[in-house]
């Protein structure tokens, strides 16, 4: 009861439990409109980015902090919002929008693609695909994170992000494969060499835009139906012949990729962003495709989940 009146009556801004499995979470209010003198509670391995106008004004460590013009000085300054109105009354409220970023290693973060790389193989001939899989994501400089993702957006949220930067990251990686020197049979051959090359790339690829890429593992690449069989005959034959039947393959063809979260490509986890290399494995499949009966959009039939919504078909 005296938990439930706390709730009711708690005039702080906080998120506690919604916070949970997020790494960017809009702070709804009614109409943008916050109370001067607020509290705002921000927990540890989080950040509030205030945005103006479309425009990023303030960045809020973790702590607890009241909205006033000390601490929202950038935003005071950028609305023009003195001490006193011009009729003399003390303003009230001000409209900002409030995003809590999550600024710790984000594992398994989903990625697919909709452009497809093209390359020329000695086995196979012309090969055309599109990657899909996961890596760990860091959101390095949360200001220029959310200014990159407001451009064309009124406001953002976890769904949006994680369609816009899974989309980004998966078309990179096609344009990576293909202008690679290796043959597309050494993608088939070497897991460990395409995480490497993959991970290196793009470590630093999006530093501009305030995050950064680590191991980077293919979990399927839908190619093109004309050399799909080939090549997952290729697969299997050596698996054969080397007596390799791996677990992380066979729990793929089942459709059991992340499984980790069912609702998200997010999964939390306390282990270090070094710990991730430890717990990747070097299987992946080949793979069709798939159109989400939610949002309509088009994904690897690997994935049990849509990586743009979350949902199952």
């Amino acid at each position: 009861m005296f938990a439930g009146l706390k709730k009711i009556f708690n005039k702080n801004i906080e998120c506690g439990e919604k916070l949970i499995g997020k790494f960017l979470y809009f702070y709804p209010s009614r109409f943008g409109k916050y109370h001067i003198n607020r509290n705002i509670v921000i927990p540890a391995d989080f950040v509030v980015v205030v945005v103006c106008k479309g425009r990023v004004t303030d960045l809020l460590q973790a702590g607890k902090h009241t909205l006033n013009e000390s601490t929202l000085l950038g935003t005071y300054r950028f609305m023009r919002v003195g001490r006193f109105s011009k009729s003399g009354k003390q303003p009230t409220t001000i409209n900002v929008d409030l995003y809590f970023v999550y600024t710790k290693a984000i594992k398994f973060f989903a990625f697919f693609s909709d452009m497809p790389f093209k390359k020329d193989s000695k086995k196979f001939g012309v090969v055309k695909g599109k990657a899909n899989g996961v890596c760990t994501l860091q959101i390095t400089e949360p200001i220029k994170f959310i200014e990159t993702l407001l451009i064309g957006n009124g406001y953002i949220n976890q769904s949006i992000a994680e369609s816009e930067l899974g989309l980004s990251i998966g078309n990179k990686i096609n344009t990576l494969i293909e202008k690679a020197k290796f043959e597309f049979v050494e993608v088939l051959d070497d897991k460990g060499m395409i995480t490497s090359y993959l991970s290196d790339k793009l470590e630093f690829e999006y530093d501009k835009i305030g995050f950064r890429i680590y191991f980077v593992q293919l979990k399927s690449l839908n190619i093109n139906k004309t050399k799909r069989i080939l090549v997952n005959k290729y697969i299997a034959d050596k698996q054969i012949k080397e007596g390799v039947f791996a677990k992380e393959a066979l729990s793929l063809l089942k459709g059991g990729f992340i499984n980790q979260n069912e609702k998200s490509a997010f999964l939390t986890n306390s282990e270090s962003v070094e710990g991730t290399a430890q717990t990747m494995g070097s299987s992946y499949s080949i793979s069709g495709s798939k159109i989400c009966s939610h949002c309509s959009v088009e994904y690897s039939e690997m994935f049990k989940y849509c990586p743009h919504c979350g949902k199952s078909d």
